[in-house]
């Protein structure tokens, strides 16, 4: 930020409406009885999201590849429902 944009902001701090508008604020915050939750998710909880999806969508094309390519034979089970079962105890 450059010295006059430093200067401009110290200015809006120190006038008496900004300072009797967040005097306001401070004080309709304190009324609340329950901190707000809302809003958007932090990086870190996107990111895990992001991840999961990733995996979950990994698995789901691993079993329909191994469904696709692979049979049972002499009465095994197909090799996709062996690992199927080992995602679902996953």
């Amino acid at each position: 930020m450059t010295k006059e944009n430093w200067h401009k902001a110290i200015r809006h701090f120190l006038m008496p409406e900004h300072i009797k508008r967040s005097l306001a604020n401070a004080a309709c915050r304190g009324k609340q009885r329950y901190a707000n939750r809302g809003g958007s998710s932090s990086y870190a909880s996107t990111s895990f999201k992001e991840v999961m999806l990733y995996i979950s969508v990994c698995i789901y094309i691993s079993i329909l590849y191994l469904k696709a390519y692979s049979k049972g034979r002499n009465g095994h089970l197909p090799l996709y429902k062996h690992f199927k079962h080992f995602v679902q105890t996953f």
